[in-house]
């Protein structure tokens, strides 16, 4: 059968998931197409909504099919989340209209992100032998059970209930992966290896092997071409040749100068002071000793007195450039491009020769550990695994020391300079000044098809800089494809500002700001951009507490947990503030409601003294400012503007709290540079045009209601229902809206549940009331679903107690959502014996019948699935990481607790005929917080 063309592709697109081809994204396959068939370089602007990820792969399978030349196609992210992305969401569309055979795509990851079967063997060896895990006593491991989380992953590899693959496993990566379970080819033995067979990084290379597509990534394909360029005989990809498609191309150049950036730390030599200790008992061990005497890179006083020789010198020439250099208020001493003098040179190349053959021996010493941690037993293995792990250490520092010496000393256009911190230590870094000083010899000179693609590729219509910061050819060629959203339903808002960045009462002018825009209430999700960790984190301590308790700060948190918990706010209905660092500037997708207010607190220009920019200019003359520092500042802020419209119905505000965007003489070039935003010094012209245009202010939101009180229908059941209060009530006619006098606090619940007949009646209800008397009842605990642990406060369209956006990424996330979490915790709040915990919680939370009910669906559900679909043993491993923390402790308790759980979710929905209208599943009574009260004090009493 043969494969589909361009045209095939999106015509099936269409037919199967009605996927309608913009005209630029045609244009953007087509361009991939031609560069992969001609083996030539196109690179391509491809802005926001233009869907430019399916558009280079239909391009690039096209030109794999039917150009006579079918190399593989290599896909390379700027991050493997990315790469997920594709796996999960674009390969399958392409598969499902034969684009692709889904079994000719694999990933390429680096080898660190593999699992080791064979290191973690040792430890599970040592557990068996002995039962102790002192030989990481020294370590942070054991505190967080890392060595025991890694003989769960031992075990789920042997089952076959998880790859080996890092980003496939379902729970948490152990502290000690690294030493005790990642793959690295420092400790690879390859086919000496029993597991040789079944490694999963040589898995993962023989599907490389034969794949037609690779996704991969930025740091993967740069030392791919980097072992080319050396002529190894072992590379990152195993194809000879293949076609090159980098997704967010603007990345590349720094990823670029990332593999040749390194950090000579002159002052740091307490490691190398525990080399005499290591080397004593390295040397008394009789294997080892008569290992090491065979090899040839091993001398007896190396870890002794060669090691104390490293220190020596390292100390001296560390003191002799902080006490002779001259350092800027921030500390560094550059030489920009220029050689440092011969002297110090000469210098650093002989400490850069102690290091290699401090390296050398550790090599040999860690070669000889692994023997003997494979054959020894009992309290012998536990001493080899504990040296071998210890030895990687010291390798992998002694590793980092050699290159960053070395480096220092290269023959190559390089920036180099020393910094001496507040504590005195002195560090020698060296990197390229540009990308291009690597990709001219790694990329451009592999004569690949190539094929770059970004959002931001150009400043005001020049590919310039990009072809500076590339060194992209002369006969690349170069496109920007037209905007595919309408920008000007984005207001650019410039308010006055009194005080320029780095003056006094900048800070102070920001944070009045920020209040007052938070007042305004523009959109439930709100995003402010700092150039600076510590700015961010002093306007953040002064804002009022009622903002504050909204704000979320990059700060200790990863960025994917704080989108998780801001759209997890948003959709329970409160407001959220998103405050971050420049890689919340980049990538980040928050449409609609999410994100409809961007505030950009300063322009993100270069740091003020950074050595390498200073070279740049030293470099560059009269034409730095415009062609590299201010070029370099507009790509970041088009980013950054970039994360308001993302996708055709959106609109909202960006403020830019920087006066120099209105003041300084390139203003008008920045301005010209962002898309087209309607612009306005008053943010009251946002509101003007949204009422002109007649778009959504609430971003799709249903406001608060101040209406009228809701109605709950009370239904009568099969049985007779069992009274909440032990006094009866009369049933109640409808009231109004009107302030009811005091009364009992059970009064209203009473009230419904013991009526006769079906009958309405109305209360005053509020979420906002809601909030803290279920807090107080049931306290939020930080458990396996931390995103989603609000989720039950939820106010969606048409189940406020349903979980919402519960990930379905594992069994256990799947079949037993907050639902569970919830009835879990409830049993374990016993107020009295009288009532249990959750039947009183039932009475503060009529809406929990309703979940009460999913909570049965979810039970059967997981039985069913059990039986039928999973070995028993998998389920249960599956719900025990899922559930960790929540205070089981083994497989019989868990399922004796589920037993418990639908026998209880019975007894109520037995007794309570409670069935809430979808209005007041989003409110609630008035009397909540009255009868919590007066709960806790029957409690107490």
């Amino acid at each position: 059968m043969p494969l589909p063309t361009l045209t095939d592709i999106f015509s099936a697109m269409t037919d199967r998931f009605g996927l309608s081809p913009r005209a630029s994204q045609l244009k953007l396959a087509a361009l991939v197409r031609d560069a992969v068939s001609s083996d030539s370089i196109c690179c391509v602007e491809a802005p926001t909504g233009t869907g430019k990820t399916l558009g280079y792969l239909a391009g690039a399978l096209d030109a794999q099919a039917h150009s006579g030349k079918p190399v593989p196609v290599v896909v390379a992210t700027a991050t493997v989340g990315l790469q997920d992305q594709i796996i999960r969401h674009d390969i399958p569309r392409l598969a499902a209209v034969g684009a692709v055979d889904p079994r000719k795509v694999a990933v390429a990851k680096g080898r660190g992100r593999y699992f080791c079967p064979r290191t973690a063997a040792l430890l599970e060896d040592k557990k068996m032998q002995d039962g102790q895990f002192d030989m990481f006593q020294d370590d942070k491991h054991v505190a967080d059970g890392g060595v025991h989380i890694a003989l769960d992953m031992l075990k789920s590899w042997r089952n076959g209930e998880w790859d080996g693959d890092r980003d496939n496993w379902a729970g948490t990566i152990p502290s000690c992966w690294e030493s005790a379970c990642g793959a690295s080819s420092d400790t690879c033995v390859n086919r000496a290896c029993e597991f040789f067979d079944k490694c999963p990084y040589m898995n993962s290379r023989q599907k490389l092997a034969t794949a037609q597509v690779i996704v991969a990534n930025h740091d993967i394909v740069l030392a791919d071409l980097a072992q080319r360029a050396e002529e190894q005989t072992t590379t990152a990809l195993p194809p000879k040749s293949y076609a090159l498609v980098f997704d967010e191309a603007h990345n590349l150049p720094e990823k670029a100068v990332a593999t040749k950036r390194a950090c000579a730390r002159l002052s740091e030599t307490d490691w190398l002071r525990k080399l005499e200790a290591y080397g004593e008992a390295t040397l008394s061990t009789a294997r080892i000793a008569k290992a090491l005497s065979r090899s040839t890179e091993f001398s007896p006083d190396i870890f002794s007195v060669g090691a104390a020789l490293l220190v020596s010198n390292m100390e001296l020439l560390a003191k002799e450039l902080g006490e002779t250099r001259k350092f800027s208020v921030s500390g560094t001493s550059s030489w920009g491009l220029g050689s440092p003098e011969p002297a110090l040179q000469e210098r650093v190349i002989e400490l850069a020769s102690q290091a290699v053959q401090l390296l050398n021996a550790l090599k040999a010493a860690s070669k000889a550990y692994a023997e003997y941690a494979e054959e020894a037993a009992g309290a012998e293995k536990a001493f080899a695994v504990r040296m071998l792990s210890q030895t990687y250490k010291y390798q992998r520092q002694a590793k980092d020391l050699q290159e960053g010496l070395e480096l220092f000393c290269a023959r190559e256009r390089l920036v180099r300079w020393v910094v001496r911190t507040r504590d005195d230590r002195i560090m020698l870094n060296t990197q390229p000044l540009e990308g291009q000083d690597v990709l001219n010899e790694l990329l451009w000179r592999a004569d690949f098809p190539v094929a770059m693609v970004s959002a931001t590729l150009q400043i005001a219509g020049s590919f310039e800089r990009f072809r500076d910061k590339t060194g992209l050819p002369a006969h690349a060629v170069t496109v920007a494809l037209p905007p595919v959203f309408d920008y000007t339903r984005g207001y650019l808002h410039l308010p006055t500002m009194q005080n320029e960045p780095g003056y006094p009462g900048y800070e102070a002018e920001v944070r009045g700001k920020l209040e007052q825009l938070y007042r305004k209430n523009v959109a439930p999700g709100m995003l402010v951009l700092f150039t600076s960790r510590e700015s961010m984190r002093r306007v953040a301590k002064e804002l009022p507490d009622d903002m504050k308790a909204h704000v979320l700060t990059q700060d200790l948190r990863s960025v994917a947990e704080l989108v998780a918990q801001h759209k997890a706010s948003i959709d329970a209905g409160r407001r959220s503030i998103l405050m971050g660092l420049d890689s919340m500037a980049e990538g980040l997708d928050l449409p609609g409601k999410y994100c409809g207010h961007v505030v950009i607190t300063r322009l993100p220009f270069a740091v003020p003294g950074d050595p390498v920019e200073e070279a740049r200019r030293d470099f560059l003359g009269k034409d730095w400012f415009e062609h590299a520092y201010l070029a370099d500042m507009l790509t970041m802020l088009i980013q950054a503007a970039g994360r308001l419209i993302r996708r055709e119905d959106d609109h909202g505000v960006i403020t830019v709290l920087d006066k120099r965007l209105t003041t300084k003489r390139y203003c008008k070039t920045a301005l010209a540079a962002l898309p087209g935003f309607t612009q306005g010094t008053k943010l009251n012209g946002y509101f003007d045009m949204v009422t002109a245009r007649a778009l959504d202010l609430t971003h799709g939101v249903k406001p608060k209601s101040e209406k009228a009180p809701v109605k709950l229908e009370v239904i009568k059941g099969s049985t007779p229902a069992t009274p909440v209060a032990t006094t009866a009530a009369k049933p109640a006619a409808p009231q109004s809206a009107a302030p009811r006098a005091a009364e009992d606090p059970l009064a209203n619940l009473r009230r419904f549940a013991q009526q006769p007949t079906s009958v309405q009646a109305s209360m005053v209800c509020s979420i906002d009331m809601l909030r803290p008397v279920v807090t107080r009842v049931m306290p939020f605990a930080k458990g396996p679903f931390a995103s989603h642990e609000t989720a039950y406060l939820a106010e969606s369209k048409a189940y406020p107690c349903l979980p919402a956006g519960t990930p379905a990424a594992t069994f256990a996330e799947r079949q037993m959502p907050e639902a569970a979490i919830l009835a879990l915790r409830l049993r374990n709040l016993p107020w009295d014996a009288a009532a249990p915990a959750w039947r009183q919680v039932l009475n503060l939370r009529p809406d929990l019948l309703q979940y009460a009910d999913v909570l049965r669906s979810h039970l059967q559900d997981l039985e069913d699935e059990r039986k039928e679909l999973l070995p028993a043993d998998i389920c249960e491993q599956q719900l025990l990481r899922g559930f960790a923390g929540l205070g089981y402790p083994g497989h019989a308790a868990l399922f004796d607790a589920l037993s418990r759980i639908e026998a209880d979710v019975m007894a109520v929905l037995s007794e309570s005929f409670i069935l809430p209208s979808r209005d007041f599943m989003q409110e609630m009574p008035t009397a909540a917080q009255a009868l919590s009260l007066s709960l806790r004090k029957r409690k107490a009493a």
